[in-house]
């Protein structure tokens, strides 16, 4: 054998090793990726959830106010001229009102402050009650909850809203 022929077999089987190192990360760069999007869809899901839930609970509060401040308090039934105000959450709350022919309309977007992490969440409310029952219904309300503050909402694109109604 000569001399050519030795070095054309060395080389033929040179750069073999460096192949399969960079096949083999790349296999495990690709799986790290894959992994990594997984994880993040993961945080994204888990934060939207948390998400519905505060607003979800911030609306069901919200309501429940609203309906005591009805049914208990009879805040809804003045005339125009007096703003409905009642309290929800330690704080005094005055609406938008008006009363037309029998029918009152009430709106109002206020914050509610929760007590364990000390953080404030939007809450709007819509409110129409009739003088007269419509379809033995005196009253509508809707009561939107929201995962940020009113403050936060307006200037934000990035919020989870629910809404609960009540009809009675």
């Amino acid at each position: 054998m000569n001399l050519s022929q030795k070095i054309s077999a060395n080389t033929r089987h040179k750069g073999v090793a460096l192949l399969i190192a960079v096949i083999f990360t790349s296999v495990i760069l690709a799986f790290a990726l894959l992994i990594g999007n997984l994880a993040y869809k993961q945080v994204l899901i888990t934060n939207t959830a948390s998400g519905a839930q505060k607003a979800f609970y911030v609306a069901d509060a919200g309501l429940e106010c609203i309906l005591y401040a009805d049914q208990v308090s009879n805040v809804f039934q003045g005339p125009s001229s007096q703003k409905p105000t009642f309290t929800c959450a330690g704080q005094s709350v005055t609406a938008q009102y008006i009363n037309n022919n029998g029918t009152r309309l009430a709106a109002k977007d206020f914050d509610i402050t929760n007590s364990i992490d000390g953080k404030s969440y939007c809450v709007s409310f819509t409110y129409t009650g009739f003088d007269t029952p419509v379809a033995g219904r005196k009253a509508y309300v809707f009561a939107t909850g929201y995962d940020v503050s009113c403050q936060a909402r307006s200037t934000s694109p990035y919020f989870t809203s629910r809404g609960l109604e009540a009809i009675y």
